[in-house]
């Protein structure tokens, strides 16, 4: 927009600090044509010139020359490099969305999103709004997952209208509405915690059917013996690195392994079985619409206890009780009694303070096990310090707890 200049971002290339508290942001970006060069308000560099031209800071300019390099040698990409983050994609995925939808209003394929974890582009056809969703490979379980879903609760999930599971493509309807987090009227919440407490009640008897189209099994069970793997693995912990867990941390974790089995069997013992887990339940991810509830960004949805999901809502609500029109603890009591059939309220109370417990062990796993083999070399610094902030924030709940 600044130059009038038609383009897509390709990728967020890297940041510079400038010493003042601020940083210079670096983003590549596939032009679009038309390109007018004659427009004297800006000048266009030739690659050879980057080596003389002088008017850049040299640090600049070795960001510059590293991203003309990726575009250059496109046969030289790690086998985890982004699609989207190549020139030419977007009129691939333009072509494709104008094969799998009518009435599109011409140059109105906009992109609204781009990083690591998925490429959004909004599309204006004549019957309304399309979006369509490029996602990585660790998150190409939305694509079975929505559309399995969908075949069930058909009002409470994206309506695609058609997907790639080869290029991991998803274009879907727009469904309007509004997040739950900016509702003021205590039906919609309770409505939500009500819909998705049926659908995970619902899941318990097709857990083979999720696991068939790939949702990934993460039984609590296992949830010490991988936890015990993690503690193991020097470069996930970025140890002796800024940010990463401390030998101190460490060690404590390592001590705390008996009373996180007991958090584990705790919840076993409600005896409610494995089922639905959305992966990232907050109030921004539910929208309240006139035709209902919808559920959206499965990226990492799992089969798992229940609990995991109104662990990780109550979590990103704590701090925000004065904008909410209801208690967690109303919200809290709702979800339980789902499960009133299987035990004592009470005890369902206390299994769902051991999720909250056990969540941020749970999350340190997410990335250790489903997100960071998946990422590029050159992507990962984006992500890597996700599994000490992770460990260390369980290690802050127990103190709390203690």
């Amino acid at each position: 927009e600044l130059f009038g200049v038609a383009a897509i971002v390709l990728r967020h290339v890297g940041d510079l600090p400038r010493g003042d508290g601020h940083v210079d942001r670096f983003y590549s970006a596939d032009v679009l044509p038309p390109v007018d060069s004659s427009d004297s308000d800006h000048r266009w560099i030739a690659v050879a010139e980057l080596d003389t031209w002088s008017d850049m800071p040299p640090v600049h300019l070795q960001q510059i020359r590293t991203c003309v390099s990726d575009l250059r040698h496109p046969e030289l990409p790690s086998p985890r490099r982004l699609p989207w983050t190549q020139p030419g994609w977007y009129s691939a995925a333009c072509r494709w969305i104008s094969e799998q939808a009518e009435g599109i209003v011409a140059g109105t394929v906009e992109q609204i999103t781009c990083w690591e974890q998925s490429c959004v582009l909004r599309v204006s056809t004549q019957d309304g709004l399309l979006f369509f969703k490029a996602l990585p490979e660790m998150y190409a379980v939305e694509i079975p997952a929505v559309e399995m879903l969908a075949s069930r609760f058909a009002s409470n999930i994206p309506a695609t209208v058609a997907v790639s599971i080869e290029k991991r493509w998803l274009l879907m309807r727009d469904f309007g509405g509004r997040p739950l987090m900016d509702c003021r009227d205590s039906a919609s919440w309770h409505s939500a915690i009500h819909v998705y407490a049926s659908m995970q009640r619902s899941m318990e008897l097709h857990v083979d059917q999720m696991e068939a189209v790939g949702i990934p099994a993460r039984p609590l069970g296992d949830l010490s013996q991988h936890l015990t793997n993690l503690l193991a693995d020097e470069a996930a912990l970025l140890s002796g690195q800024e940010g990463g867990l401390s030998p101190e941390e460490r060690d404590e974790l390592r001590v705390a392994l008996p009373g996180i089995e007991t958090h584990v069997q705790r919840i076993e013992r409600l005896g409610i079985a494995d089922t639905l887990e959305h992966g990232d339940l907050h109030a921004h991810n539910i929208n309240v619409g006139d035709d209902g509830l919808v559920f959206y960004d499965w990226t990492l949805t799992a089969v798992t206890h229940p609990f995991l999901s109104m662990a990780y809502l109550e979590q990103f609500l704590e701090g925000k009780n004065s904008a909410l029109p209801v208690s967690l603890e109303s919200l809290r009591e709702a979800y339980v009694k789902h499960w009133s059939t299987i035990a004592e309220v009470p005890d369902l109370r206390q299994g769902l303070r051991s999720a909250m417990v056990l969540l941020p062990l749970y999350w340190a796993l997410t990335y250790h096990q489903f997100i960071m083999p998946f990422l590029e070399p050159r992507d990962r610094w984006l992500r890597e310090k996700g599994v000490p902030f992770h460990l260390r924030q369980f290690l802050r709940h127990k103190l709390r707890a203690d």
